[in-house]
């Protein structure tokens, strides 16, 4: 038999915000941790060896979190009541190029970064030259209606404005 569950559910999308928020602590401590890793690397084979049997995890946990949080957070705007939309706020977390052929920047908003990352077909990181590490900004290509697309996103300002509009 067909029926609703009893409170506290409600109808729609019920989600857990403690979840998601651990969510947005491990991918800031993900690449937040990068500088640190890099130079306990350099000062020591033991460490170096065992990031390495770990390592591979970075883009695996980088993308499975950032889809998530991506997914998540177009099904909560989707559903919120028009004044409470994403597309209501300043939530720039980053620049997007919509063609790449002409390259011009746009500011990339947290609704847009959140289309990108659920449609994108290469991720890509920084790495910073000197040190090796990977910093915390990402790189996304794609295309759409047959042009391709660019989009940058700064993590930290993307998990900023993730905690402070969705959760």
């Amino acid at each position: 038999m067909e029926q609703k569950l009893p409170w506290p559910y409600k109808e729609g999308y019920n989600y857990d915000a403690e979840h998601i928020r651990i969510e947005v602590y491990r991918l800031l401590n993900q690449f937040l941790a990068q500088e640190k890793t890099q130079k306990l690397m350099e000062e020591n084979g033991l460490f170096h060896n065992a990031i390495d049997q770990v390592g591979q995890y970075f883009d695996v946990e980088t993308q499975r979190i950032l889809i998530s949080a991506a997914t998540i957070s177009r099904v909560i705007d989707d559903n919120e009541e028009q004044q409470f939309r994403l597309s209501n706020f300043n939530t720039a977390c980053g620049v997007l190029i919509e063609n790449t052929e002409e390259s011009q920047e746009i500011e990339l908003t947290l609704r847009e970064a959140c289309n990108k990352i659920m449609h994108a077909s290469a991720y890509r990181y920084d790495i910073d030259e000197e040190h090796g590490f990977i910093t915390p900004t990402i790189y996304l290509y794609g295309s759409y209606k047959k042009k391709q697309w660019k989009a940058t996103i700064d993590i930290v300002k993307f998990a900023s404005e993730y905690l402070n509009n969705i959760v």
